[in-house]
């Protein structure tokens, strides 16, 4: 082998390129393995890791940096080694045990191009490769550029450390291994590898070991192996953290028995673990579950059922082989279905016999037989409807287990020899039924004050019954409108009517449905009186003497019925009251006024109010209201009524005049462009503004106050009325 000739370019087809970069985080160079149980090594942050192994007659060391960019700047100034004897005494010795180790140079590796060790040369071309690509596709822009030179950087270290794992003369080579022959059999010794230089990171940190030197009695042998059989395939797994830190694997299998052995891959083996492949989808996930405790194989065999000889060998990183383990014995097992069948039909023959008939057109040679299951469900589940299993020469069966009640769906399942079977397409089976159920019986009812209706009624015997609709209509002969919007399993319903409907009575019936659609002919008719329910009253907000006359205010009846309202009055002292006057109720605003012009001065009068619904039927009276029609004793009338708008406040100031009056207080009135006035606003008497904020530009505001006393009768009239429009 000339190295000459492969110094100059070295070229990976894509694939291969790329799934080297792929396992770069996860493949174990020496100086990430996990040293043996007479072996130490420092952190995996550490600038070079180290480890070692004890032979008796030397020890062996073996780094490497922790990346590619450790490894690009040290391999220049090469690695110092120490050694510290630890004396019986308890104190230690360091010593340097040798000039700087360097990788080999060009033309020492020249020298040994005549050698058949592969990772030499990839050793080499690592070192001194000039065209170290991943693609033959030239970048097409700057960034393109400085990804591939990326990926060529990160391979080549990726192979460096391949070649010194697999190969102690490539580990030389590489300045990544050191022999120390000048120890003492079972003495202890610890080591430290130091690099005098640094990266942009800073100081590359020192890696350090610790070994007995004494061999051990037994070497370690792959731990774990154990098979998976499949269909023409045999899936291996052994663990992944082995007493021996193996970093690859030689996998073999024997055809004959045991008798010769065939090695199953060009190169050692080992299946990358990269924790990232959790986070992907759930298979992603369940491959990194598997592959994070185990190494995994997978062999295609030519026979199922045939014995195959299976046994693995571990490479340490120091290029020492282990054993093989003890063979494993497996065989592939049939894992292939046979073909499913067509269900052609499926006839109602008779009453609850169903006949379902099929066809298989790829009988499979290893067929056994058929079993026929039965579902509710075209989704399942599917219960068998036989015991035994049917001949492979069977195509129907005949279900004299079905009724109307549920739908039948039907699966055929296809069974071989080997235990693998594969459903038909579920088919459903009809049974022809035309026969309603008998009409419901028994239909009773109650309703209470709120409106509530509870119905019963005797279940239907048939067993094939669905369900029941149940109607109302006001009407006993017609006009029936359903209220279940499907068919309700029970013989039970609560219905919801207003007990302030205008309707008196409510008539009910009930249809019982079955499985076919067919209708039974409806109950008899219930009859429920509903319960008669007075409106609510009004409520008298406010009562005052204006110019002469008796206004009073009430708020309305919340009932919703409700067409007018019946106002009443009464001198003091009459037991009587006197209807006056009637009020229409407004739909969009049910409260309602009363004005009284027929009242005498001096004396006092009482006023209540009825609501009526559109019935007929009347509320309670409302509480009454008293006042005395005094107008001798009239207040002085607010003066200068002003507003003023603020535009940074968007609100009306409303200001007035009025001499110190503190048992009196103001009421001000307010209507918006072409309402009429209501009121709006109390304050104390001690009080001469107030501020409107619910106000909006483009509409016209008009105000009017007047003062009222605290304890009596006594007002003024109106004021004035103050009017300002908003632009």
């Amino acid at each position: 082998m000339d190295f000459k000739n492969i110094i100059p370019g070295f070229y990976l087809p894509l694939k291969v390129a790329v799934v080297l970069l792929l396992c770069l985080p996860a493949c174990p160079s020496s100086g990430q393995t996990q040293p043996s149980p007479k072996a130490d090594s420092v952190s995996r942050q550490s600038g070079l890791a180290i480890l070692s192994k004890a032979y008796g007659d030397s020890v062996v060391l073996r780094w490497a940096p922790t990346d590619g960019v450790v490894w690009s700047a040290s391999r220049h100034k090469g690695y110092s080694l120490y050694r510290i004897n630890y004396r019986v005494d308890g104190g230690t010795d360091t010593v340097l045990l040798t000039p700087p180790v360097r990788p080999q140079s060009l033309e020492m590796l020249n020298k040994k191009a005549g050698s058949k060790n592969k990772y030499l040369a990839m050793a080499a071309q690592a070192l001194y490769g000039k065209d170290f690509r991943v693609t033959e596709e030239q970048p097409t822009s700057f960034l393109d550029e400085i990804q591939q030179q990326s990926d060529a950087y990160n391979l080549r270290f990726f192979v460096a450390m391949q070649a010194a794992d697999l190969s102690p003369e490539a580990a030389d080579a590489l300045g990544l291994r050191w022999v120390d022959k000048t120890v003492k059999k079972g003495l202890y010794y610890g080591y430290i590898v130091r690099s005098d230089t640094a990266t942009l990171s800073g100081e590359v940190m020192p890696g350090i070991t610790k070994v007995i030197n004494m061999p051990l009695e037994k070497p370690f042998v792959p731990q774990g192996l154990e098979g998976i059989s499949g269909d023409r395939q045999i899936e291996l797994h052994w663990y992944r953290r082995q007493p021996g830190d193996f970093s690859y694997y030689y996998i073999e299998r024997s055809d004959d028995g045991g008798k010769t052995y065939k090695r199953l891959t060009v190169e050692p083996y080992f299946s990358p673990y990269d924790p990232a492949m959790a986070k992907g989808d759930s298979l992603a996930a369940e491959a990194a579950t598997l592959l994070e405790n185990s190494q995994v194989f997978v062999d295609s065999v030519q026979q199922n059922y045939k014995d195959y000889y299976y046994r693995i060998a571990g490479i340490d990183a120091f290029g020492d082989v282990s054993p093989f383990t003890l063979p494993l014995r497996i065989h592939a097992v049939d894992k292939t279905p046979p073909a499913a069948v067509i269900i052609d039909s499926v006839v109602n023959v008779s009453q609850n016999r169903l006949l379902v008939k099929w066809k298989d057109a790829q009988k499979a040679p290893d067929l056994a037989g058929y079993f026929v299951a039965k579902g509710n469900d075209i989704a399942g589940p599917f219960e068998p409807l036989h015991k035994n299993l049917l001949s492979k020469e069977t195509t129907y069966f005949l279900d004299t287990t079905s009724t109307g009640s549920e739908k039948n769906y039907y699966v055929v399942a296809s069974l071989d020899t080997a235990g693998n079977y594969t459903y038909s397409i579920p088919r459903l089976g009809i049974i022809t039924d035309t026969t309603p159920p008998g009409k419901p019986t028994g239909l009773t009812g109650l309703m209470d004050k709120t409106g509530v209706v509870g119905l019963q009624w005797d279940p239907n015997p048939e067993a094939d019954v669905k369900g029941y609709k149940v109607y109302y209509s006001y009407n006993p002969d017609k006009d029936y409108i359903m209220l279940t919007n499907y068919p309700i399993a029970v013989n039970t319903f609560v219905d919801s009517l207003s007990p302030e409907s205008l309707e008196r009575v409510v008539y009910y019936k009930v249809a019982a449905l079955d499985f076919h659609g067919n209708h039974s002919d409806y109950s008899d008719v219930l009859k429920i009186n509903m319960p008669v329910v007075a409106p609510t009253s009004p409520v008298a907000k406010s009562i005052y003497i204006e110019d002469g006359r008796v206004h009073v205010e009430w708020i309305g009846s919340s009932s919703e019925y409700v067409s007018e309202y019946e106002i009443f009055r009464k001198v003091k002292g009459d037991p009587e009251w006197s209807p006056v006057g009637k009020k229409t109720r407004n739909m969009r605003n049910p409260d309602f006024a009363f004005t009284d012009s027929l009242t005498t001065a001096g004396k006092e009068y009482s006023y209540t109010a009825e609501s009526v619904d559109m019935t007929g039927i009347r509320s309670e009276k409302a509480f009454p209201v008293n006042i005395l029609n005094n107008q001798t004793n009239v207040l002085k009338v607010p003066e200068n009524l002003k507003a003023a708008y603020s535009d940074r406040e968007n609100a009306l100031k409303i200001t007035w005049d009025y001499p110190d009056t503190p048992a009196c207080f103001f009421i001000l009135y307010k209507s918006e462009d072409n309402e009429s006035p209501g009121r709006w606003a109390s304050k104390d008497g001690h009080e001469r503004s107030a501020t409107d904020q619910a106000v909006q530009k483009g509409h016209t505001y008009r105000y009017r106050i007047e003062v009222r006393q605290q304890d009596g009768n006594l007002r003024s009239e109106k004021s004035r009325e103050v009017r300002i429009s908003i632009p």
